[in-house]
Formats: C-alpha cells, sequence, structure tokens
C-alpha cells in the first residue's frame, strides 16, 4: 500500500495568514496575538515581524516597532521594507536625523522606492517644521532656515581652506 506522507503543516505560516485576515476585517488586537503566536513558533519570519512592525507603527507604537525592525535588519542587511519601517519608527519618536539616514541607506539599495521618497520628504519637512502658524509665520521661519544654510556654508568653506592649508603644510620639503 501506498500512504502519502503530509506535508508538515507550517504552524508560523498558518498564524501569519490568520493575522492577515484579522487585519482586512479591523481586528487589531486579534492580529497582533496571531502575529506573536507565529514568532513564538518562528522567530527567525521575516514577513511576520514585518507585518508585527507595521502594525505597532500603524497603532503609533513605534518602541514596540523597533526591535522587530532590527531583528529583520541583522537577517537581511538590504531589507528595504525594514529599512522603510525603521525609519518610519524614528520619525515617530522625532529622532529625524536617524530617520533621515536611515532613509538614505534604503535609497542607496534601491534608489526608485517609491515609499521611501515620500517618507523622506514628509521627515524633512517635519524638521523643517514649515508650517504657518506654529512657531512663528512662514516667512521668519524660511529667513531662519536660510541663515542656517548660509551658515552651514560658510563653515563647510572654513573647514575646507583649513584642510587645503594642512595639504599644503605637509607637501612642503623639509
Amino acid at each position: 500500500m501506498f500512504w502519502r506522507k503530509a506535508k508538515p503543516r507550517d504552524l508560523a505560516a498558518e498564524h501569519h495568514g490568520r493575522a492577515i485576515g484579522f487585519l482586512a476585517e479591523g481586528h487589531v488586537e486579534e492580529a497582533q496575538a496571531e502575529y506573536e503566536a507565529a514568532l513564538e513558533i518562528d522567530g527567525d519570519r521575516i514577513p511576520t515581524r514585518l507585518g508585527l512592525a507595521r502594525l505597532h507603527l500603524d497603532a503609533e507604537r513605534p518602541d514596540a516597532a523597533l526591535p522587530h525592525c532590527q531583528h529583520v535588519l541583522k537577517q537581511d542587511a538590504a531589507n528595504v521594507e525594514a529599512s522603510v519601517l525603521l525609519a518610519r519608527a524614528y520619525g515617530l519618536q522625532s529622532k529625524y536625523d536617524w530617520a533621515i539616514g536611515q532613509l538614505r541607506r534604503t535609497l542607496l539599495i534601491d534608489p526608485d522606492h517609491l515609499e521611501a521618497m515620500e517618507l523622506l520628504r514628509e521627515i524633512n519637512a517635519q524638521r523643517l517644521a514649515l508650517t504657518p502658524g506654529e512657531a512663528g509665520s512662514l516667512r521668519s521661519q524660511q529667513t531662519w532656515a536660510i541663515s542656517e544654510y548660509h551658515q552651514i556654508r560658510k563653515t563647510v568653506a572654513r573647514q575646507s581652506r583649513l584642510g587645503w592649508r594642512l595639504k599644503q603644510l605637509f607637501k612642503r620639503p623639509r
């Protein structure tokens, strides 16, 4: 007699599938429980970690999403989705420089990634806070931004001149 060997069940994939179904129906708590159950079975499952991170970010809990994104990036440093989610978490924590750095790394991996480009624009706008009505008028904020830009240009020019002078010093014959 021929017995068919049943395929081993992938319980983590089943929990992951149920979590996606719960999210589609709008049951966030149940989806989170299913994602966590899938991670208890297989803690290195990348799609599950990314789904749970996205769920936490949608609920504006960046502290809960960070470890999942970082775990995925430790496994696969070129994972663009994890990198974008990590930048989004940094943006929610108001760590704008970290978010921008992460998004720049993401765009080095995939220069045409639309979500990363859009998030970079949003975070730059948040960082500059060029919104009228908050801290003075838009005109005063633009003036401040331009003066900051000129100050940075002067600093860079001064540093490059110093570097050139040091090169000339070390080139001199003794």
